[in-house]
């Protein structure tokens, strides 16, 4: 595991898996395929509307001064489709299945976002040893999507 990540304080984990559409229908019916900087971007306005959601921060996700914890790894599986495994800190006062749901919202809602294959609380570090499973990720260091990684300030 990436040394300093063990170092991060967790109050309430979830693990969650986002499948991305293979391909996305665009005008005069093109159907172009993902690209892994198409779905890291969908990703990254996916976690800024849930951010921004009023009903997880209040003003102060609009405002950017709090987001959510969370750790991202992208995948790709033999027949091309991507797929997110996150980690992220339920913020206090809101239930795991809450997050979940408005995580699941604002994905379908996406370009690339197809799918929530799975969500559970995280018990242990095992979540995250499996999400950075090294012989499975071809280019290792594009793999781990520290673009979306966030640590809140008070971890």
């Amino acid at each position: 595991m990436i040394p300093w990540l063990g170092q991060w304080t967790w109050q309430n984990p979830i693990a969650i898996t986002l499948t991305c559409r293979k391909k996305h229908r665009r005008e005069r019916g093109i159907f172009p395929s993902a690209t892994l900087d198409d779905v890291k971007q969908n990703l990254r306005h996916v976690l800024n509307r849930v951010n921004n959601n009023k009903d997880i921060f209040g003003n102060q996700g609009k405002r950017g001064e709090k987001r959510l914890q969370v750790v991202t790894v992208v995948e790709q599986n033999l027949d091309g489709r991507y797929h997110f495994h996150l980690q992220v800190d339920v913020p206090p006062g809101k239930t795991p299945d809450f997050l979940a749901s408005i995580i699941e919202l604002e994905w379908k809602k996406s370009c690339w976002g197809d799918r929530i294959n799975h969500t559970q609380p995280v018990r242990d570090n095992g979540w995250l040893m499996y999400m950075l499973k090294l012989p499975t990720k071809r280019d290792y260091d594009l793999q781990i999507d520290v673009d979306d990684f966030h640590q809140t300030k008070n971890s």
